[in-house]
Parts: structure tokens; C-alpha cells; sequence
């Protein structure tokens, strides 16, 4: 793949990106219909705390999203975490950015 074809796909995904992820985290609940769940990065950003962080503590609530990999054997088994605003909110009041 050149290099010109190459950046005018990552172009064309920025702005794919850009328009779906437009609204501000906090304004989420705005939305029509159910509040999107927030990402690990989202939620890390708005506690002030690391992804690995993020991830280690929600992995151990109540509430939050667990979903496992492929799980092929011989292969290291991932675990997506995404967090329901809700879960989100209940959380956030213990852990604030000082």
C-alpha cells in the first residue's frame, strides 16, 4: 500500500470516527433513546486515572459490561469492559478528580 493511499484511509476514518464520537462524554445522556456505555478510555479520562487502572476496577463492579475474546486455545484470552453511564455516575462519586 503506498503512502498517499495510506493516509487518505486513515483520513476517511478520522472523520468517520469524529462523527459518531461528536458529543462529550457527560452529554451522552442527551442522546435520544439508551445512553451509548462509555469505552475504558472514556471513562479513564473523565476519573483522571490510567486505562489499566480503569480497566482493573470496572472489571470488579457490579454492573459494568464483561464480554471474553475468541478464547482459541494456546492463545491469551482478552476481555472487552465497557461501562453503563449509570455505573459510571455511582462510581464516579468515589473516585473524583481532586
Amino acid at each position: 500500500m503506498k503512502k498517499e493511499e495510506f493516509e487518505r484511509r486513515c483520513q476517511k476514518m478520522r472523520e468517520a470516527n469524529s462523527k459518531e464520537s461528536a458529543a462529550p462524554v457527560s452529554k451522552r445522556d442527551d442522546l435520544a433513546g439508551e445512553a451509548k456505555p462509555l469505552t475504558v478510555k472514556q471513562a479513564a479520562h473523565e476519573l483522571g486515572r490510567s486505562e489499566w487502572w480503569t480497566r482493573k476496577h470496572f472489571k470488579k463492579v457490579v454492573g459494568a459490561y464483561l464480554m471474553p475474546g475468541s478464547g482459541k486455545r494456546g492463545t491469551r484470552q482478552y476481555e472487552t469492559v465497557t461501562v453503563p453511564v449509570e455505573v459510571f455516575e455511582r462510581e464516579r462519586s468515589k473516585y473524583r478528580v481532586k
